[in-house]
């Protein structure tokens, strides 16, 4: 097992992340839009993402440091802000994508010394 062996599932991690994200809006919108209870499916399947990334989290914790994996989490950003715009219209202003370049920046320079390089690859 390589040192990168953890790299898919930080990066289902992130993805829970998103799509978590993206059922708790789409749960808000529509019980806002309905005034129809509380819960709705969406805000169900938002708490079982938030629910299914912790035994990933330990699982990501055994294959890095923190402080490498945790920046990365940031990276959940920038992809949530990528399906708002997608799939609600939401703006991304000058200001949103800016923030994204820095964050994009920032993980890369804490990670840059733990990644694995082109000539390297990700070995299975």
């Amino acid at each position: 097992m390589t040192k990168y062996s953890g790299l898919p599932i930080l990066l289902t991690y992130l993805v829970l992340i998103a799509a978590g994200q993206i059922c708790a809006r789409q749960g808000a919108i529509i019980s806002d839009a309905s005034g129809y209870g509380r819960y709705n499916i969406f805000h169900i399947l938002s708490y079982l993402f938030l629910v299914a990334r912790g035994p990933l989290w330990l699982f990501v914790l055994k294959k890095y440091e923190l402080s490498t994996a945790f920046p990365v989490l940031s990276t959940s950003y920038i992809l949530i802000l990528a399906a708002s715009a997608l799939l609600f219209g939401e703006a991304v202003t000058i200001g949103k994508g800016a923030g994204a370049a820095l964050i994009s920046a920032g993980v890369m320079l804490l990670v840059s010394d733990k990644l694995p390089s082109a000539a390297e690859g990700i070995k299975p």
